[in-house]
C-alpha cells in the first residue's frame, strides 16, 4: 500500500506547533492510519524519517514505513511544503491488480483490462466531519460514525508510534510501545 498527502501549512497557529497538534505525522496523517488499519488489520512495526524546514518545529516532510501484522507492507509519504491538488491518495496494490482509492474517485486497474473509474463521490473528508459534528448536536444517530473509541486510540497510539520512531531513527514495535 502506498500513501501520498501533500499541503501546505494551514492557516491556524497551532497547526504548526508540535506541541499543540503533534504535527502533520499526529494531526493529519492518522486520517491514513485510520484507512490502513481498516483496510489490512493492526500493525506490528512502523519506522519514520522526516526532514524539518526552517522557523517550524514540526516536520515539513515525512516518509513512514509500515509492517502490519498480516505480513502486508505499507509506505506513506507526505509534505506541508506545498499544494499538490492531486492528494491525498492510497493506492492498494494486489496480484495483478492496483487500486487507487482518492476522496472524489476509484479506479480499479487490473493486468490486461482496461480501468474502471468510479467518481461523483462527495468529498469523504467532508462527509466525516459532517456526520461526525451531526452527531454531537444529536442530529445523527452514532452508529453512523463507523469508527469506535477503541480504533480512534490504536490510530493514535500508532501516530504516536510513528513520531516516537522519527525522534530515536528506530523502528517501533507496536505490541511494546506504550505511547
Amino acid at each position: 500500500m502506498q500513501c501520498y498527502w501533500a499541503c501546505e501549512i494551514a492557516s491556524v497557529d497551532w497547526w504548526a506547533d508540535v506541541n499543540k497538534s503533534g504535527g502533520q505525522l499526529v494531526e493529519q496523517i492518522t486520517h491514513f492510519f485510520d484507512i490502513m488499519r481498516y483496510l489490512f488489520g493492526s500493525v506490528g512495526e512502523v519506522q519514520a524519517y522526516v526532514s524539518y524546514g526552517s522557523n517550524y518545529n514540526i516536520a515539513r516532510s515525512s516518509v513512514v514505513n509500515l509492517l502490519f501484522e498480516n505480513g502486508c507492507i505499507g509506505n506513506l509519504v507526505s509534505s506541508n511544503l506545498a499544494t499538490d491538488e492531486e492528494t491525498p491518495w492510497l493506492n492498494v496494490h494486489l496480484e495483478n491488480e492496483i487500486i487507487h482509492i482518492r476522496s472524489w474517485n476509484i479506479t480499479f486497474k487490473k493486468t490486461n483490462f482496461a480501468a474502471e473509474s468510479y467518481s461523483g463521490f462527495d468529498n469523504g473528508m467532508k462527509a466525516e466531519q459532517r456526520i461526525f459534528l451531526d452527531c454531537l448536536l444529536n442530529k445523527a444517530k452514532p452508529d453512523q460514525i463507523k469508527s469506535n473509541y477503541a480504533d480512534a486510540v490504536a490510530s493514535l497510539k500508532l501516530s504516536l508510534a510513528v513520531s516516537y520512531s522519527h525522534r530515536t531513527g528506530r523502528p517501533v514495535k507496536l505490541d511494546s510501545f506504550e505511547g
